[in-house]
């Protein structure tokens, strides 16, 4: 074993006492950031790792799949796997993890890649852990039976959430497949966002309709594509207008606006001010 693995096989090995006793244990982390990880790491138990706060990444199959708030993981025992803020998050990360040994040949029906939780199965997995007991060893747990048939019927709900219409050009066939498509189409806005990109042009570029667009951004990040590219060209506007080297008209060209009143009262709307008076103050 490498040598920094060895607190970590450490901490696993204390909790082998709970998990004999059929048992999940839940421990809920604060952190000011997640730092990346070096992959390969292989855990040494499988867990599931729900983003309470913050904006992650994962890992996983060669590529790092995005991981928001209110998305949940499952790391398998000895699969490598790295974690680490996803680029341009700043703030703290809030995560909550659920240690288990499964039973049998038991796993869930997704493997490591990140799902994004509709509202309502969010809120039933904090239940699930705000109802958690301590056993002898003052640890929260629940038992694995209830956390693994909760998964099942959890699973089944998110793949539902996630169908797409008949009349999509596209259909993403798992809750993964969407959070994909989110991922790129972010890459897109960030890339062409200047250029005065459209919701339409968008929903184009990633071959689906501009309906099916807008249930991808919903479930991936509870905003919309419009949303999307407005806070892409407000941000960029502002981190332009506060170096002072550049008037309001060329930050409307260079954020992707037609015309310099079109900049301004959509910078109004965002921001509750004019970009001249946000400029005076940067």
């Amino acid at each position: 074993m490498m040598p920094w693995l060895a607190p970590m096989a450490k901490r696993y090995d204390l909790l082998d006492d709970t998990l004999r006793d059929g048992l999940a244990v839940i421990v809920r982390k604060h952190k000011p950031r997640q730092e990346y990880l070096r992959p390969p790491t292989r855990t040494g138990i499988d867990h599931f790792y729900a983003v309470v706060e913050g904006d992650l990444e994962f890992h996983h199959g060669g590529r790092w799949w995005p991981a928001p708030a209110r998305s949940l993981v499952h790391l398998a025992k000895d699969r490598a796997y790295g974690i680490r803020q996803r680029r341009g998050h700043v703030g703290p990360v809030r995560v909550v993890l659920l240690y288990l040994r499964p039973p049998g040949s038991w796993t869930p029906a997704w493997g490591g890649v990140p799902v994004r939780l509709p509202e309502t199965w969010w809120r039933r997995l904090v239940d699930l852990e705000a109802g958690a007991d301590f056993n002898a060893y003052g640890r929260r747990v629940v038992p694995v039976r209830t956390l693994t048939r909760f998964m099942d019927r959890m699973t089944a709900a998110v793949a539902s959430f996630a169908a797409a219409d008949s009349g999509a050009r596209r259909r993403p066939g798992t809750a993964a497949d969407w959070m994909d498509l989110w991922s790129r189409a972010q890459d897109v806005v960030a890339a062409q966002a200047q250029d005065g990109l459209t919701v339409e042009q968008l929903a184009e570029a990633m071959h689906v309709s501009t309906m099916q667009l807008r249930r991808i951004y919903r479930a991936a990040s509870g905003a919309s594509p419009k949303a999307a590219l407005t806070a892409w060209r407000m941000a960029r506007a502002r981190k332009l207008l506060a170096s002072g080297k550049t008037t309001a008209a060329q930050v409307a060209r260079a954020v992707g606006f037609a015309t310099p009143q079109r900049f301004a009262a959509a910078f109004k709307a965002a921001c509750g001010e004019t970009p001249g008076s946000f400029a005076s103050r940067a």
